[in-house]
């Protein structure tokens, strides 16, 4: 997990909005793979860790269903994390 200085804001707004799928969006940012672990050069802050679970979202357990507009029938998959190193710049 990383995070980006504000002038990345733009940048960031696009890997939002477009999918992995439809193209490679890791060629947007410079990046670097260190002992498998993918890490982008203007990050100031990066979390390093593993997987613990995972479950992919059922909009039926929404409880607030206003949530369902954020969404285009393309519903994420939620993950636990276990933090296990911070990399800070």
């Amino acid at each position: 997990l990383s995070f980006f200085p504000e002038e990345y804001k733009k940048t960031l707004s696009y890997f939002g909005r477009v999918s992995g799928r439809d193209e490679n969006k890791l060629e947007k940012l410079s990046h670097r793979t260190e002992n498998g672990i993918l890490t982008f050069d203007s990050a100031k802050l990066t979390l390093v860790g593993k997987k613990l679970y995972y479950t992919d979202i059922d909009p039926n357990n929404f409880i607030d269903t206003a949530l369902e507009s954020n969404y285009d029938n393309d519903y994420h998959r939620v993950y636990v994390y276990e933090i296990t190193e911070i990399k800070e710049k």
